[in-house]
């Protein structure tokens, strides 16, 4: 956008110092022409320098060397992505955010059951075998020696409220873990209904801001048309070529906003709205 802009100004430069030289211009028109040249000439620096400052930052991404590395530049952004109406909730599960909290509610949840279990008693059975013998037949009945019965018992009737306070703090921990899920899942739910309202009300914007660049166009040329014959003076051009710069400055941010939106709600959706 700016080097275009630059050429247009060369050549409006380039018909002021024909007019001058005709006796038609003053060298004030020309010094106006000069000035707004040089500068849109800066502002094109600035954006070269803070590209390469960008691509920079991905050469180092992608594990490059920033010498080594380029991308070609576009010749306009890339369209927006049409963000799909009626994308099911149930997408946000699939959030890492999301999917760990439920988890840690899913453990709290499952300890309270095992403070619950402590209150039962740990019995130990055992089973013994064996033969006593003085003599004679070996395999009677009467010889046969079994033990069957608790060997070992674990009550909890006397533990000072070690098993209720610890039943109590799981129920506490799970409470605290289900609110953290609820918060969580809320956040989702806003970062979500914040990109897309982002996205739609942008939307319009950006429809309402390609009506000015195209107004600021045609006032462009009228003003560049009335120049050439006299009818006005260049003061109007540089106006209007400055209305024109800044309506297309604003339409460009627009988009560029509306590009980071789409990628804010994608991963807001936990990467995409497509359910595979």
């Amino acid at each position: 956008m700016l080097s275009s802009t630059v050429e247009a100004y060369r050549q409006a430069l380039d018909l002021t110092n024909r007019r001058q030289a005709g006796g038609a211009a003053s060298g004030l028109d020309t010094g106006r022409a000069q000035t707004q040249l040089a500068a849109t000439q800066a502002q094109y620096e600035q954006a070269v320098a803070d590209r390469a400052l960008l691509e920079h930052a991905i050469a180092v991404l992608v594990g490059e060397p920033a010498s080594s590395f380029s991308l070609a530049a576009a010749p306009a952004l890339t369209e927006v992505p049409v963000t799909p109406v009626g994308a099911p909730s149930t997408l946000l599960r699939r959030r890492p955010d999301i999917a760990a909290a439920e988890r840690r509610m899913a453990a709290a949840n499952a300890r309270v059951g095992v403070a619950r279990a402590a209150w039962f008693p740990s019995v130990t059975l055992a089973a013994a075998g064996g033969y006593q013998s003085n003599g004679g037949e070996l395999l009677t009945a009467a010889n046969r020696v079994w033990a069957l019965g608790p060997l070992a018992a674990a009550l909890p009737l006397f533990d000072g409220g070690a098993r209720k306070a610890e039943v109590a703090r799981g129920r506490a921990v799970f409470d605290e873990t289900a609110a953290g899920y609820r918060q969580t899942v809320l956040d989702a739910f806003r970062e979500v209904e914040d990109q897309m309202v982002l996205a739609n009300r942008l939307a319009a914007a950006q429809d309402r801001q390609d009506e000015a660049v195209a107004a600021a166009v045609r006032t462009t040329a009228l003003a560049t048309t009335r120049y050439r014959e006299g009818a006005a003076s260049y003061l109007d051009v540089v106006t209007a070529q400055t209305a024109e710069l800044q309506a297309r400055r604003e339409a460009q941010d627009l988009r560029t906003r509306r590009l980071s939106a789409s990628v804010n709600l994608i991963r807001a959706l936990g990467g995409g709205w497509g359910a595979g």
